[in-house]
């Protein structure tokens, strides 16, 4: 990984497939291009509701298909155990390599 690689100071620049200039990232964020800006929102309450579940599933349809993931608004899950769970998925992401294997 790029990650990897910076830390064992195999490279010293980032490779420049990964560098954006400030056009490209203008032009990621005009409204005008077409492209969507904002991340999918599905409501776990209106999926578990008779009267706006179909809505909703169609809105989970379109987020999985269009986009590959979503944000799960009033799941129910406990604030601080998700805050645990992104420190463990960050302790994943920074272990060595050869760790993860």
């Amino acid at each position: 990984s790029v990650q990897e690689m910076v830390k064992e100071k195999m490279i010293t620049t980032v490779p420049p497939r990964y560098v954006r200039s400030d056009l490209d990232k203008a032009n990621m964020a005009d409204d005008s291009s077409g492209l969507k800006t904002e991340i999918p929102v599905i409501d776990m309450n209106s999926l578990c509701s008779s009267t706006s579940m179909d809505a909703e599933i169609d809105k989970l349809d379109s987020a999985c298909k269009e986009w590959g993931f979503f944000q799960l608004v009033n799941h129910g899950i406990d604030s601080g155990f998700l805050d645990k769970f992104k420190s463990e998925i960050q302790g994943l992401f920074n272990l060595p390599m050869e760790e993860k294997k």
